[in-house]
C-alpha cells in the first residue's frame, strides 16, 4: 500500500510538472499584465452671488483607473477614490472600487443627497487611459439648489446646475502607469509542488499511524 501511495503521489507531481510547463510555454499569448492608471481631478462649482460673492465649491477627488478587458459588461473600474471639498457642501470620504458599466460615470454623493458625477470619455480602448469630466446631477439639499441651481424646483434631481460655467473640472493623470505583477511560472511550479509534497506527507503519517495502532491491538 505504501508503495502505491508513492507512485501516485509521483505520478501527480510529474502531471502537475507537465501541466505547469504547458502554461508556461502559452502564458505569453494569453496573459496580460494590468495596466493602472492614477488620476487625479478638482472640479469646480460656481454658482450665484449669494454667499457675500460668488458661492463657490471646490471638490478635489484621486483615484485608481484600471480596464477590465475580458469583462465586456464593465470594461473598467475605479479604485482608491478619495474625495473632499472646500464650500457649503460636504463632499468627502474614500471608496473602494466601483464598476464601470458601457454607460460609464461614477457618482459622488455629500453628506446632504447633492450629486457629482464624473463621466468618462474615451471609454474604448485598454492600451490608452479615457479621458474624464464632471457633471452636477442632483442638489438634494436648499444649499445646493439655491447656490448652484436656482430656478429648479428643490429637489432637482436631473442636471441640475447644468447652465455653462457652473461646472468645471481638470483631471490628469497624477503618476505613469503602474503594471501590475503576476506570478511566474517557476512560484506557481514550487507552490504546487510544496502542496502535493506536504499531502503526500501528511498521507503517509497517517498510513504508518493506523499501522502502528492496528499492530497494538494483537
Amino acid at each position: 500500500m505504501v508503495r502505491l501511495a508513492e507512485i501516485s503521489s509521483r505520478s501527480c507531481v510529474l502531471i502537475l510538472i507537465l501541466l505547469t510547463l504547458v502554461f508556461c510555454f502559452l502564458e505569453p499569448a494569453i496573459a496580460r499584465a494590468d495596466t493602472i492608471f492614477p488620476f487625479q481631478g478638482i472640479i469646480t462649482l460656481s454658482g450665484n452671488n449669494a454667499c457675500n460673492g460668488q458661492c463657490v465649491e471646490a471638490i478635489d477627488v484621486s483615484f485608481d483607473f484600471q480596464w477590465n478587458p475580458v469583462n465586456s459588461f464593465f470594461p473598467g473600474s475605479i479604485s482608491n477614490l478619495t474625495v473632499s471639498s472646500n464650500g457649503a457642501l460636504t463632499f468627502a470620504g474614500t471608496s473602494g472600487p466601483f464598476l464601470l458599466d458601457n454607460f460609464p460615470y461614477r457618482p459622488l454623493f455629500d453628506g446632504l443627497g447633492d450629486e457629482v458625477d464624473i463621466g468618462i470619455s474615451n471609454f474604448v480602448s485598454a492600451d490608452i487611459p479615457p479621458a474624464f469630466f464632471a457633471a452636477m446631477y442632483s442638489c438634494g439639499s436648499a444649499t445646493c439648489l439655491t447656490d448652484f441651481a436656482p430656478g429648479n424646483t428643490f429637489p432637482c434631481k436631473y442636471f441640475c446646475g447644468h447652465d455653462p460655467g457652473v461646472v468645471n473640472s481638470i483631471f490628469t493623470e497624477s503618476g505613469p502607469p503602474i503594471q501590475t505583477t503576476e506570478p511566474s511560472c517557476l512560484l506557481l511550479l514550487s507552490t504546487g509542488l510544496l502542496i502535493l509534497f506536504g499531502a503526500a506527507k501528511l498521507k503517509h503519517h497517517q498510513h504508518v499511524l493506523s499501522r502502528s495502532c492496528g499492530l497494538q491491538r494483537f
